[in-house]
């Protein structure tokens, strides 16, 4: 009896110890991202952690953050990170976090949180060598995290695939684009959708819309801070879509003053060229991009000025959509323009150009609010600015 009474007081006094034990471990929650895109402007993770070989734009990189928060009710001092890289896949640390360090070979880093209060988070962000692959695999960090005298009180495998850059994707957009429009070039020349050549106005008229989009996004936009004060407007989407009111105003204008299919891809033609001449660098590839966008837009002016020739007997040249159905049209052509946009920009041209994919919610909130913005300027502000320009332009 007295030995069960002692085992007993022991085994409480183990479990006493044990809870304390636990009670006195600081108190954390970790979150690893890698790679690792916060937006400011959406107020979200904007990258899906899908690791692309070789890393962001091809350039043999990722960055990545490790975010820790204070859970409990206590300071925490001297907290240890530690983050270790797939080593055997030929991933390795390139920077640590400010203030860290890396370790033997390369293969991690170690960071030390000096004071961490409570409900406070804080985040260690990291570069790390990512190397190319031809086949798509599972890669794993391992996370770390220990008090002052080694203690863990985090631990996590975080596993990520690690795949090649889409080039299917890419090759199957460009393939797509150039059989669509070699076919309604085809429909046009042979008279099955209304178009007329375009004229030496047309071509001065296209080229200084796609200069005015070059201005407002590189200089009104980005060098005179446009962008940046729209984006200070607490209302994640919505103030990425505010930034655009010059560049879809100004896009549905010009498709509006010259209204021939083809207007709507020469003008991001322009813009694409003298963008990348003057402030982004010569890439091909990123022409295709001014297609997507351009094509939808175009394909849609071919049939509503087929429609129109119709209406009228085809007998008349030059029809523009009036009265109600003008501003309606002039919606559709900026919501078309922003749909095909930004729905080809996270599904293929990041994930191929700049080697990152998109959240579902990202794009879904972006492109749905941009698209109907857009609608928005094409009938509120670049409908009734054309009729006013019209009477003005030969």
């Amino acid at each position: 009896m007295a030995k069960t009474r002692i085992f007993a007081l022991f085994s409480v006094l183990i479990l006493t110890l044990a809870l304390f034990n636990v009670s006195a471990q600081p108190q954390v929650s970790v979150e690893f991202y890698f790679p690792h895109y916060y937006n400011p402007t959406f107020k979200a993770q904007t990258n899906e952690q899908v690791i692309i070989s070789k890393g962001y734009r091809g350039r043999g990189y990722f960055w990545g953050s490790v975010y820790i928060t204070n859970t409990g009710a206590e300071p925490v001092e001297n907290l240890v990170l530690e983050v270790y890289a797939p080593e055997e896949e030929g991933f390795k640390i390139l920077t640590p976090p400010k203030g860290g360090e890396v370790g033997e070979d390369s293969k991690m880093f170690s960071y030390t949180i000096s004071k961490l209060d409570p409900g406070k988070r804080i985040y260690a962000s990291f570069k790390c060598a990512v190397p190319e692959t031809l086949t798509s695999k599972i890669v794993t960090f391992k996370v770390v995290v220990k008090t002052a005298d080694g203690t863990v009180i985090y631990e996590s495998e975080e596993k990520r695939p690690f795949v090649p850059p889409p080039f299917m994707i890419y090759a199957a957009t460009f393939i797509i684009s150039i059989v669509v429009i070699l076919i309604a070039f085809y429909l046009i020349s042979k008279g099955k959708l209304y178009g007329k050549s375009f004229k030496t106005k047309d071509l001065i008229y296209t080229t200084i819309f796609g200069v005015l989009l070059v201005i407002w996004v590189q200089i009104i936009g980005r060098s005179l801070g446009f962008f940046a004060m729209t984006n200070k407007i607490p209302i994640p989407f919505v103030n990425y879509a505010l930034g655009d009111v010059g560049y879809a105003t100004i896009f549905v204008l010009g498709v509006l003053l010259i209204r021939k299919p083809g207007v709507a891809t020469l003008m991001h033609i322009v813009y694409q060229f003298v963008s990348q001449l003057f402030w982004y660098g010569l890439d091909a590839r990123w022409m295709l991009y001014s297609i997507v966008e351009g094509v939808p837009v175009d394909l849609y002016l071919a049939f509503v000025n087929r429609m129109l020739a119709l209406k009228a007997g085809g007998e008349v040249t030059a029809i523009r959509p009036t009265g109600i159905f003008g501003y309606i049209d002039a919606a559709i052509t900026g919501a078309l323009r922003a749909l095909f946009a930004w729905i080809s920009l996270y599904y293929v041209f990041f994930p191929y150009l700049n080697h990152y994919y998109t959240t579902t919610y990202v794009v879904f909130m972006h492109t749905t609010t941009i698209t109907v913005f857009n609608a928005i300027y094409g009938a509120v502000l670049a409908y009734p600015l054309f009729r006013i320009l019209e009477k003005l332009v030969p």
